[in-house]
């Protein structure tokens, strides 16, 4: 028997505190562009951590079924935001089993950014998740976010995903 549940494409995990934020918003429009990429009807499932429990287990089998997830946060300094963290802390290490991420840091300073992005990377393989998506580091002030995101989905089509267990 299957399971009727229809798994999302691809997930949008905003761990930025504050509702309706910059961070949210481009973690859904990366979302929906990977996504358009990867099926001809896509479904993406936003989890905005400034609106529901960092200790749902709903969102995180989303996330464990998704064909990609994008994680995104702002940079706080130099490390992404604790409701974030507090969501991964909930899957075990090696749990994600392959599923890819890309990374998202929204930050006010792009070196900050890197660092944040770097070490959320590291966390990120901790769960055994796949690195093959490019990460995604905007200027809080200065970046395009339409054009940041078509070259970012640009990149992320032309590096092959690892095939993960259905």
């Amino acid at each position: 028997m299957t399971d009727p549940t229809p798994w999302p494409t691809v997930v949008a995990l905003s761990g930025d505190p504050q509702i309706g934020s910059r961070t949210a918003h481009v973690a859904r429009r990366a979302a929906a562009a990977l996504a358009r990429t990867l099926e001809e009807q896509p479904t993406v499932v936003e989890i905005d951590l400034a609106n529901v429990s960092a200790r749902d287990r709903d969102l995180r089998r989303a996330v464990l079924h998704a064909r990609a997830v994008i994680v995104a946060t702002p940079e706080r300094d130099g490390w992404a935001a604790t409701g974030l963290l507090e969501f991964l802390g909930g899957f075990r290490l090696g749990s994600l089993g392959g599923v890819p991420a890309a990374i998202v840091v929204h930050a006010a300073d792009g070196d900050r950014g890197w660092t944040a992005e770097r070490r959320l990377a590291r966390y990120l393989d901790e769960l055994g998740a796949d690195p093959s998506l490019p990460s995604l580091v905007l200027d809080a002030v200065a970046d395009d976010i339409p054009g940041a995101i078509a070259g970012w989905v640009a990149e992320a089509t032309r590096r092959p995903a690892r095939a993960t267990a259905a």
